[in-house]
């Protein structure tokens, strides 16, 4: 059982690394930036929290799940400019209020998603798709994400493929919100909290 806090992880090959069974461990307010393929790579490892770190800039993958890698909680992540946002290989996950922007590809999903839990995560701005599946869209589906580009991907409770909510017109630096306008000649921005 370990904790990774309050770093800042830049310039390495892999971010953060969790392999060979390695389980019981928190990942927390990291920002995990600049390294050549991973933000965080989990292979083999197992019940393990991944809480509001900040990653970008990575080379490949912002967050890579593969080979057994099950039963992680994945929350609150900002997670931008990588090559894809999120990718889980693997089933049994938990995927909840992330930030998932600016990237070539937002979440991609290559496994039977088993009882993996997609909820309210925002997944917009990403060039080639938000939500990908590699499984028919009855094969996976999330709750009360907002997105805009899917491809094979369902929310419960939406009545063709997508999100349950679309995503905001306006994205300013990290922040997003649905009103821009002009009072007293200054530019205001009712931002959603």
């Amino acid at each position: 059982i370990n904790k990774i806090f309050n770093n800042s992880i830049k310039r390495n090959y892999n971010g953060v690394n969790l392999v060979g069974n390695s389980q019981d461990n928190t990942i927390e307010l990291n920002n995990i930036t600049e390294n050549n393929v991973n933000g965080i790579y989990l292979e083999k490892s197992r019940f393990n929290k991944i809480l509001s770190n900040n990653v970008s800039d990575d080379g490949r993958y912002g967050i890579t799940f593969n080979d057994n890698s099950v039963f992680n909680e994945i929350k609150s992540n900002n997670i931008s400019y990588v090559n894809i946002g999120v990718e889980s290989r693997e089933q049994r996950n938990i995927f909840r209020e992330n930030i998932v922007t600016e990237n070539v590809k937002g979440m991609l999903f290559t496994a039977r998603p088993d009882d993996a839990y997609v909820s309210k995560n925002i997944v917009c701005f990403n060039e080639k798709g938000d939500m990908i599946s590699d499984l028919n869209p009855d094969e996976h589906a999330g709750y009360e994400n907002t997105c805009d580009v899917v491809d094979r991907f369902n929310d419960h409770l939406t009545e063709k493929a997508g999100c349950y909510l679309r995503c905001p017109t306006i994205f300013l630096h990290g922040i997003m919100g649905s009103e821009l306008y002009n009072r007293d000649d200054h530019l205001w921005f009712n931002a959603e909290k």
